[in-house]
């Protein structure tokens, strides 16, 4: 009896490991379900054909991808408009995947599984650039919670194509942290550099430095497609060359883009601005660049409904009848209802002349707009629209840099503006405010005179 007890306690192990193997690849085949159930209604890709062969210890998945159709039409050009006579072919790839069970996938780690997928491209242009490499790699890693980490990489390359002498970029890295259903991701990316120079040196240009940050959050089990959270992009420089006299030289220096997307109360806040600390256009130089836009107070159902929609259209379409517009009425129609706003907070730069500076804010507060379809059909039922918006406007700039760009009349409309005081003049710096609420409009609080603005 002990014989046999020992012999069962040495089986076991080798028993029970494949076991659970099977049983964790049966766990990992329902996790990569339910991901690629959420590109069912994503605007870009359709999944053609999806083949597996699980084994005890691992699975290979061969999984084809098409580009959709109303995608793929909006880079499409046509010979001096001339119709399609065929249909064009579907733009396919595959992805393959090994799949390595746990709990102990390929024996290098403990988890429920680890995978590396490689793209492939049937593309000429493709095979001779990255010399036989997948241009595209992923390699998971997910942990016994089903959370996990991805790790992105495209190699460098460095070649030449017709046109383009010598065409180089470095590798591409983005590592994604992320949940056990996808609903919170981190992301970090970095892309050394990309740098490009036409046949005899023609042409030219070089980026420096890409890297890419972000946070999400998905709003709710039903809303999808709707993320919260921080993203930003910065680049380094860019800088771009050419023989041609008309396009002079220009160097972008330390140029950065943000988003924010926040939620409260079943509202959504949208940020997002850029900034470039320098830029270099032949021989003028503009510093501190800005442009910040601000979205607030968007009834987040109805934002969740009309980017549905809008997804769901056919972009390629030339027209657009009033039947394929309705859908963005009604969730158009609740955002307008609760008292949105839009506000360029800061919009400026810093010239040899001086600085430029603008902000703006426009609100709609507890408007009703009855029933937008109907008002949509005629304009005239929007018009109650402009009793209740408020609008509030700032602008500054040097005199010079604007006077440089006047008519001999515009200058004397200037300085009959600036005696009226629609227009204050503080040591060369021109500014003016605007406000509108109530059907009526203001300038540095003053009320507007048509025959001042030409407009008699």
């Amino acid at each position: 009896m002990k014989k046999i007890a020992l012999a069962l306690a040495i089986a076991t192990p080798f028993v029970a490991f494949p076991a659970a193997s099977w049983v964790i690849g049966g766990q990992i085949d329902s996790i990569f379900e339910r991901q690629y159930a959420q590109l069912k209604d994503n605007p870009f890709v359709d999944i053609v054909e999806r083949k597996t062969q699980r084994g005890i210890f691992s699975t290979d998945e061969v999984t084809t991808f098409a580009l959709k159709p109303e995608f793929t039409e909006q880079f499409e050009i046509q010979n001096a408009g001339a119709p399609v006579q065929v249909p064009p072919k579907p733009v396919q790839f595959v992805v393959r995947t090994r799949i390595n069970h746990g709990p102990m996938p390929a024996f290098s780690g403990i988890g429920l599984a680890s995978a590396h997928s490689e793209l492939e491209l049937d593309n000429p242009l493709i095979k001779k650039l990255y010399a036989g490499k997948s241009p595209l790699t992923v390699d998971t890693q997910i942990d016994f919670a089903g959370a996990g980490r991805e790790q992105v990489r495209s190699p460098a390359v460095e070649g030449s194509v017709d046109g383009i002498e010598q065409l180089a970029w470095g590798e591409l890295a983005v590592d994604i942290d992320f949940n056990n259903d996808f609903s919170v991701w981190n992301m970090q990316g970095v892309w050394p550099f990309l740098k490009a120079r036409g046949t005899n040196g023609s042409d030219q240009f070089e980026m420096k430095g890409l890297a890419m940050e972000g946070r999400q959050t998905r709003l709710s089990a039903d809303k999808p497609d709707l993320y919260t959270g921080p993203f930003k992009i910065s680049l380094q420089s860019f800088e771009s060359q050419s023989r041609d006299a008309e396009r002079p030289p220009m160097l972008l220096e330390k140029l950065v883009f943000k988003s924010d997307v926040k939620e409260s109360a079943g509202f959504i806040d949208v940020f997002a601005g850029y900034e470039v600390n320098s830029m270099r256009v032949g021989e003028q130089v503009f510093r501190a660049a800005h442009f910040d836009l601000a979205l607030r107070h968007l009834e987040s159902a109805a934002l969740a409904d009309l980017n549905k929609v809008s997804n769901s259209m056919n972009s390629s379409s030339e027209s657009m009848d009033m039947e394929q517009i309705k859908p963005l009425l009604r969730p158009l129609q609740v955002l307008l209802e609760n008292s949105p706003e839009i506000a360029i907070e800061r919009m400026g730069m810093s010239t040899p002349q001086g600085d430029i500076k603008a902000s703006a804010l426009v609100r709609l507060p507890n408007a009703n707009v009855g029933n937008l379809e109907t008002a949509a059909e005629n304009p005239m039922l929007l018009m109650s629209l402009a009793t209740v918006l408020q609008a509030d406007a700032q602008i500054a700039l040097p005199e010079v840099l604007l006077r440089e760009n006047l008519t001999a009349q515009q200058t004397e409309m200037l300085a009959a503006m600036v005696q009226a005081g629609y227009v204050l003049n503080k040591s060369g710096q021109l500014s003016t405010a605007l406000s509108y609420a109530q059907g009526n409009l203001t300038v540095n609080g003053q009320p507007l005179n048509p025959a001042m603005m030409g407009m008699q």
